[in-house]
């Protein structure tokens, strides 16, 4: 179309769900659609939706071939602090260059300290040491993940291993939320997420899961499947 790309759709979009939320109380925003919709999977993603959770896609009963994208209203999430790993997701492109901005500033604080040494060396050294931390999060937040969300697998006397291979996964955090993910699925007994290998590895009872709907959980996740 001549007009794509020029703002109107996501203007549009934003001033309903502006709408809504303002005069209508709505909270959380939810669309399910194809997972092979790119143009409006890339808008929702413009305008802050972030794929949902293996209980999303159960929830809001997604079809095979459907995502789910959720969007907690403006002021919801500012009452509620909501927050959430899927998000940082979209960031995931501009790290590079917030990370280089963030040099600058921090080379023109210490550079502005060393010049008088009456400024607070300790506000400085807080600031280094916060993004230092934030820089380092998304290859340390593996290991944080899994023992903030780790959950008792299921023991089962029969299991079916199966393995997918995954794209889209930047860093630890992908990885170690996807497997949180696939292990409070209903029937699986066990499920690895390797972000190096770029693959899950699941054990699941086959009297009540099946591959089918795993791979939906992982592609309304926000991933892609290998053949």
């Amino acid at each position: 179309s001549q007009h794509w790309r020029q703002g109107i759709g996501s203007a549009s979009v934003r001033a309903v769900l502006d709408e809504l939320a303002r005069s209508y109380g709505v909270h959380l925003f939810v669309a399910v659609l194809k997972v092979a919709n790119h143009r409006s999977t890339g808008l929702l993603r413009h305008l802050g939706f972030t794929p949902g959770t293996a209980q999303d896609v159960l929830t809001y009963e997604a079809e095979p071939d459907e995502c789910v994208m959720l969007k907690p209203a403006p002021v919801a999430a500012a009452l509620l602090g909501l927050t959430s790993f899927a998000s940082a997701i979209a960031l995931e492109p501009w790290r590079p260059y917030l990370l280089g901005v963030t040099a600058i500033l921090l080379a023109t604080a210490f550079a502005l300290y060393f010049r008088d040494a009456r400024r607070s060396w300790l506000v400085l050294l807080i600031a280094t040491l916060s993004v230092a931390g934030l820089a380092a999060f998304p290859y340390l937040s593996g290991q944080i993940l899994q023992a903030v969300s780790a959950v008792p697998q299921n023991q089962k006397s029969l299991t079916v291993n199966t393995v997918f291979l995954i794209e889209g996964m930047t860093c630890e955090a992908c990885a170690s939320g996807l497997q949180a993910s696939l292990r409070r699925v209903p029937g699986v007994a066990k499920a690895v997420v390797d972000y190096n290998g770029k693959k899950a590895t699941i054990s699941f009872d086959p009297a009540r899961q099946n591959r089918n709907s795993l791979a939906k959980v992982i592609s309304s996740s926000g991933y892609s499947l290998k053949n």
